[in-house]
């Protein structure tokens, strides 16, 4: 006789699949401060700019503005800035950044109206004080008793006025467009500096109106840029 045994049904429950986890990205927005570190492939015998040296004019892209720089807000079938200075002999392409406006009324005379609420870093002996006409008017006036006068440009500059705090009129010897850019774009030190040190040639001169102090510099191992507060 066979005895039989009752089947035992087995039931096999499907896999859970794992719960789909949403992925949370936080926005986060832009963060302000912080060191720069950068590299040159030079180095710095002097940062003066009455020395006319182009590694120091480079250095001055960190740390310092100019009067005018290039408006990265233009239309790029005005200006593409594909090159650096692809904006530089393009006045369509130019905005104001030391100064508010320019215009220029007759071929030799070129007015800056000066942005209000400018300040210099606030590093001694400037403290922040706030950026006038005076500190061009005083800049360029240094600039063309240096030794390396760029006399194709400068030397054409008859004399420097400041009709008010806000102000700086520049009257030329001849009509020259060329003059207009050179004024526009040299990136502007403060007097207090030389007044006080007789010379720009050591980094800790360096305080301008830029976006970069320049914190420390050690000549063939680095230099170090902290991003200015203010």
């Amino acid at each position: 006789m066979v005895e039989e045994k009752e089947a035992k049904v087995v039931t096999k429950e499907p896999e859970k699949k794992a719960e789909e986890v949403e992925e949370v990205v936080e926005k986060v927005g832009p963060q302000y401060g912080g060191i720069l570190f950068t590299g040159w492939r030079r180095e710095f015998t002097t940062f003066d700019r009455i020395d006319n040296v182009w590694s120091t004019r480079a250095l001055e892209s960190y740390t310092h503005n100019c009067l005018i720089e290039g408006n990265w807000w233009v239309d790029r079938e005005i200006c593409n800035f594909k090159f650096a200075y692809d904006y530089f002999l393009n006045e369509a392409a130019w905005g104001g950044m030391l100064c508010e406006s320019w215009e220029q009324p007759d071929p030799l005379t070129v007015i800056f109206n000066i942005r209000k609420g400018v300040r210099w870093q606030n590093k001694a002996p400037l403290n922040g004080r706030e950026f006038v006409a005076e500190d061009v008017k005083l800049f360029f006036e240094r600039l063309l008793t240096g030794p390396r006068l760029e006399k194709h440009v400068l030397q054409n500059i008859k004399e420097i006025t400041c009709p008010d705090k806000y102000t700086v009129k520049f009257t030329l010897r001849v009509a020259d467009y060329t003059s207009l850019q050179k004024i526009a774009f040299e990136k502007v030190d403060a007097h207090e500096l030389w007044e006080q040190y007789g010379d720009l040639r050591h980094w800790s001169t360096v305080i301008g109106t830029g976006a970069f102090t320049l914190e420390d510099y050690v000549m063939g191992t680095s230099m170090s840029f902290k991003a200015n507060p203010d």
